[in-house]
């Protein structure tokens, strides 16, 4: 199954959009080519 999502711009031009401070973020590159963006998020 194919699952669209946004670059990692975008996410955090969302994250502070709501209100969020971005404190710590990756992307995962997983072996069988799926990419996860991870975060750790403060509510300011």
């Amino acid at each position: 199954m194919y699952w669209s999502h946004f670059g990692k711009q975008k996410y955090q031009e969302l994250i502070a959009e709501v209100g969020f401070e971005l404190i710590w973020d990756e992307v995962e590159n997983l072996p069988n080519g799926e990419d996860f963006y991870n975060v750790i998020l403060k509510k300011e």
